[in-house]
């Protein structure tokens, strides 16, 4: 199946994605409150796999022999940065004046750490809650980027073995680092890169990138310190679920416009992502004050409907833009330059 463009699977895939993981943190917070027992939606987390497999395949779309590593990174700084320091900063605000609603899951805040996304220690807390899925992205970026002048199937094997160095060389430092860099999760960008390469290459890539796919599985148990491994629980079948979301793909193409609702969330996703902490933290706070609001399925509700509006507004008013606005301004002082020169 040849892929370009824009994938509809993959944009509905980060829509649901956002939402499972909205539910799950919603979930959370009511038994937190004491108006939920039970945990329904703990598997929710299984979004951020879902993002971490797709950031793997994408990767492998949009990069060639020809690609820029300076513009790759570039790109992707732009595309994540402007925003999660907007809402970090927002999320800063409130700390300064109680720091209580920032984290109120307890532990260690660390605003340096926030900005620049580097989680040491690893049992540091962001402003925003979310930040520590942007660290590994980002851990992703800087060793995929050592390959990306390689055909398809090279850049994948020789990433992968790139963390199998990393695994074997700290597998005896200390907790902290080794609590980061022995993360399993990290093979959940092979399984998305891999994924690429059976569904876009030859007989021989699809067979390779299977192979791939069972070898960081083993690796992640392997070099797991801990019995439950999320990459196997959680990370193969959330590999199903968008290896058989991207199967359709062509399906998708042809009923474009019965699925725009789908695609909106996808569009919004990262909005989402970010600003729903922040919308089920002051429902909580309004939830101890009013006494009909404590009831389950309606904490669920507007935390859903806020988190939407919100993630709407900012969207289309600050991540569109802003991104926009630093786009052309790198354009223009790339023209600026090569005028000078």
């Amino acid at each position: 199946m040849k892929i370009s463009g824009q994938i509809n699977s993959i944009q509905i895939l980060r829509g649901i994605a956002a939402l499972v993981v909205l539910l799950s943190h919603a979930n959370h917070k009511t038994v937190q409150l004491g108006i939920q027992d039970a945990n329904i939606f703990s598997w929710g987390g299984i979004g951020v796999d879902i993002f971490f497999i797709i950031s793997g395949f994408i990767m492998m779309l949009v990069t060639n022999k020809d690609s820029s590593k300076l513009q790759f990174i570039s790109n992707r700084i732009i595309r994540i940065i402007p925003a999660y320091w907007t809402v970090s900063f927002l999320a800063l605000g409130v700390y300064l004046i109680a720091p209580s609603l920032v984290n109120s899951s307890g532990g260690q805040t660390g605003i340096i750490q926030s900005f620049t996304l580097i989680k040491i220690p690893f049992d540091i807390k962001f402003l925003v809650q979310n930040g520590w899925t942007l660290t590994f992205e980002f851990f992703f970026y800087l060793t995929f980027i050592f390959f990306i002048n390689r055909s398809g199937s090279q850049k994948v094997f020789l990433t992968f073995i790139l963390f199998l160095f990393i695994d074997i060389v700290f597998l005896s430092t200390g907790e902290g680092i080794r609590s980061f860099l022995n993360d399993p999760i990290k093979y959940e960008f092979i399984f998305g890169a891999a994924l690429f390469l059976i569904y876009s290459g030859s007989l021989k890539e699809k067979v390779f990138g299977l192979l791939l796919i069972i070898s960081a599985s083993f690796a992640a148990k392997l070099f797991s310190v801990s019995i439950a491994v999320r990459t196997i629980e959680f990370g193969l079948p959330a590999l199903f679920f968008v290896g058989g979301l991207i199967s359709i793909e062509q399906l998708l193409l042809k009923y474009k416009d019965k699925i725009k609702y789908p695609l909106f969330l996808g569009e919004i996703s990262y909005s989402l992502y970010l600003i729903h902490p922040f919308i089920i933290q002051t429902i909580a706070i309004l939830t101890k004050k009013i006494f009909f609001l404590q009831y389950s399925p309606l904490f669920y509700f507007l935390v859903i409907l806020f988190s939407m509006i919100a993630s709407c507004i900012f969207h289309h008013l600050i991540e569109k833009k802003l991104t926009m606005k630093i786009k052309e301004s790198l354009v223009l002082k790339s023209r600026f330059k090569s005028r000078v020169e």
